[in-house]
Order: structure tokens, then sequence, then C-alpha cells
């Protein structure tokens, strides 16, 4: 199901959305020697995109119901440690997770009042 319509969903059931917490990711112990161009893929999508798209579909909902600079409600990513200083063993996680980081600070400050 696409996030957009899962957000709305959410939306028309319940009004708005207060907290939008996201944790996740893809995880797959290999050396890097062996680590796969498919496990690359679904490790820098799941960890990437989760971040984005649902920060976006909340966004739009948020831009709809109180304009662009509207304040309200929070947005939480999570990510372990590994996210910092890397780990044995989790290429794509490792490669992927400082991207989390990287587009939270992005959309805390260029999209303040959207995502």
């Amino acid at each position: 199901m696409p996030v957009q319509r899962v957000v709305d969903e959410a939306v028309d059931k319940l009004g708005k959305i207060d907290i939008l917490a996201i944790h996740a990711g893809f995880l797959r112990r290999t050396d890097a020697l062996d680590f796969t161009g498919e496990d690359w893929n679904v490790a820098l999508d799941t960890n990437l995109m989760s971040v984005l798209f649902p920060r976006q579909a909340a966004g739009t909902c948020k831009v709809r119901r109180f304009g662009p600079t509207g304040a309200h409600g929070r947005r939480i990513n999570t990510a372990p440690v590994p996210r910092f200083r890397g780990s044995v063993r989790v290429p794509g996680y490792t490669a992927s997770k400082p991207g989390t980081a990287g587009l939270t600070r992005l959309l805390a400050t260029n999209g303040r009042g959207r995502a």
C-alpha cells in the first residue's frame, strides 16, 4: 500500500497525525566482499525511503490542514548506535544509516513547517 494512502486513511479516521514515529531498517550480516547488489539496493531503499516518504506524506496532509507554515505534530526518526560508528559485517546498513541522519536534519531545517 502506498505510504500516502496509509497516511491519508489515518488522517481520515483520526483527524490528524500528532506523532509520526519512524523505526525501520534492513540489516543483512555478510562480509563486504560477499554483499550483493540486490542486498545493497534493499538496504538503501528500506533505510532511506522509510525516512523520506512517510515524512513527505504526513507533511502533505499537514500542509493541506494547517497551511505551509502551520506548526503541528512531531516527527521522530530512530536508529541504533551503528548509524554513527559503523558495525561489523553489515555494509548496506552501515552505509545507509548515516543517510537517515542527514535526511532527518534536512527535513528538520529545509522542510520546516512542511515535513
